[in-house]
């Protein structure tokens, strides 16, 4: 009878952790593809012409474009950021050059 208890709270506990690693995966998957969604057309060239050096930040950029692909910081203590919009055909990127200050430094559009 022991032994019997034994065998069925192994399953039960397997059970849990095989339920725990679904939901997990499940939930990885929302996430992944819910910030994939932040990322706004960067296709509409008015909306890059709005880019202006040394006068645009960060937050500006942000709120014209949503949450970049990639982000990184130089040596120098300068950031930059890079988009990529797949889009229908061959897609779109975007690099910025932040100076120390947060103000796009340049940066380079392709359509």
């Amino acid at each position: 009878m022991q032994l019997r208890r034994l065998t069925l709270f192994k399953k039960y506990v397997d059970m849990k952790q095989i339920i725990k690693i679904f939901f997990v995966a499940v939930m990885a998957l929302f996430i992944g593809c819910s910030t994939a969604g932040n990322i706004k057309n960067i296709q509409d060239r008015d909306q890059v012409s709005q880019v202006r050096i040394g006068v645009t930040t960060q937050k500006d950029v942000y709120e014209l474009f949503g949450e970049p692909t990639y982000r990184g910081t130089k040596p120098d203590g300068e950031s930059w950021w890079a988009y990529y919009y797949p889009g229908s055909g061959e897609g779109a990127s975007l690099s910025v050059d932040f100076d120390k200050d947060g103000r796009v430094k340049s940066y380079n559009y392709v359509p």
